[in-house]
C-alpha cells in the first residue's frame, strides 16, 4: 500500500513522528498543511491539519478548520490528476478593526451632510405597531398624500 498522503490530526502527534523520523522538533513558527517533507522512504506527501478537538486553541471552531480540508482535498485531487473544484474558493482575509471603527465613523458623518441634497422629496412617515416602545409621538401616514 502506497498512500499519497499521510494526514496528522494534531500538531502534537506530528511534532513526536517528526522527532523520530526527521530527528527534530517542530519550530514555534510551524504552519499547518502541507509540509515540504515526505514520509521517509516513500514519496508520500505530510499534511498536518490542525486537531479536530474542540480543544484546539489556535481554530476552536469548526469553520475556522474547514480551509484545511479544502486544502487537503485540493492536494488529494492533484496528486491524482483530477479537475480543480471551482465551487469553493479559498480566501484568505483580514479584519482591521480599528480601521473599520474609523471608516464608519467617516461615512456616518459624510451621510450627515449630504443628508438634505439625497432626501429630497415626498416623505411617508408609517405609523408602528401598537405596543412598540418608544415610538410613542411618531407621526402616522394618515392623509399624506402617497402619489
Amino acid at each position: 500500500y502506497r498512500p499519497r498522503i499521510a494526514a496528522f490530526n494534531g500538531k502534537s502527534i506530528y511534532d513526536a513522528f517528526s522527532s523520530v523520523f526527521f530527528g527534530q522538533k517542530l519550530k514555534k513558527d510551524f504552519q499547518f498543511g502541507q509540509q515540504e517533507r515526505v514520509v521517509p522512504g516513500t514519496t508520500t506527501r505530510i499534511f498536518v491539519m490542525p486537531s479536530s478537538s474542540a480543544r484546539c486553541a489556535q481554530f476552536p471552531r469548526a469553520q475556522d478548520k474547514v480551509q484545511f480540508y479544502l486544502r487537503l482535498k485540493r492536494l488529494r485531487n492533484e496528486l491524482k490528476g483530477l479537475q480543480q473544484d471551482t465551487e469553493v474558493e479559498e480566501t484568505d482575509y483580514t479584519f482591521d478593526l480599528q480601521k473599520a471603527i474609523e471608516d464608519a465613523k467617516k461615512t456616518k458623518v459624510k451621510e450627515e451632510k449630504n443628508f438634505e441634497e439625497t432626501c429630497t422629496g415626498t416623505h411617508v412617515h408609517v405609523e408602528p405597531p401598537a405596543g412598540v416602545p418608544g415610538t410613542a409621538g411618531v407621526p402616522s401616514a394618515a392623509g399624506a398624500n402617497l402619489q
